[in-house]
C-alpha cells in the first residue's frame, strides 16, 4: 500500500488492470474557513457527483456541515448533483457566500478617504 492509499483510505485503492476501463479517478474537496479537506477515491464508470459525495465521507466527519445540500462544482464549474464523473474530475463543495461581495464593496467605497492631494470641493 502505498502512502497516497493509505491517507485516502481503503477506497482509492488501485483498481485491477483488467478493470481499468471501468474505474475512474476522482477527487473530492471542501473547504472549510480553518481547513480544507481533500478525498482521492476510485468509482465506477457512470457515477455521479452525487454518488462522489456520499462515498467521500465527508458528511460524517464534518458532522456540522450540511454536504449533501452544498452547491458543487467539477474543475469551477457549477454542475448539478445527477451530472456523470469522468476519470480525473475534482468534485468541489460550496459553501454559501457570508457577505455580500456587491455590498461589501460599496461600503468599502463609502468609507474609503480621499487621496491627499485631491481638494474637494464644498
Amino acid at each position: 500500500m502505498t502512502a497516497r492509499e493509505r491517507r485516502a483510505g481503503p477506497a482509492a485503492a488501485a483498481p485491477q488492470a483488467s478493470d481499468a476501463t471501468t474505474w475512474l479517478r476522482i477527487s473530492v474537496v471542501l473547504a472549510l474557513p480553518d481547513v480544507a479537506h481533500s478525498v482521492e477515491l476510485c468509482m465506477r464508470k457512470g457515477s455521479t457527483v452525487e454518488d462522489a459525495v456520499a462515498q467521500s465521507g465527508l458528511s460524517q466527519r464534518y458532522p456540522g456541515v450540511p454536504v449533501g445540500g452544498l452547491a458543487c462544482g467539477i474543475w469551477g464549474r457549477v454542475v448539478q448533483p445527477f451530472s456523470e464523473l469522468v476519470d480525473g474530475d475534482r468534485v468541489e463543495l460550496y459553501r454559501p457566500l457570508t457577505a455580500d461581495p456587491k455590498r461589501d464593496r460599496r461600503h468599502r467605497a463609502r468609507i474609503r478617504r480621499p487621496h491627499p492631494n485631491v481638494i474637494e470641493k464644498p
